[in-house]
């Protein structure tokens, strides 16, 4: 078998790693957004 190798430069390893927990921080925010609207619209129904 022969391994994939390394395709990501260690400058650019270590770019993806600080952009990380922003990436992190937009998925939380348009997760609780989502929880918001439906929550919202739920109580709009009722």
């Amino acid at each position: 078998m022969v391994l994939m190798r390394d395709w990501q430069t260690d400058e650019e390893r270590a770019e993806d790693e600080a952009n990380a927990w922003k990436l992190h921080l937009e998925a939380w925010v348009i997760g609780a957004a989502m929880l918001f609207a439906i929550a919202c619209a739920v109580g709009w129904l009722m």
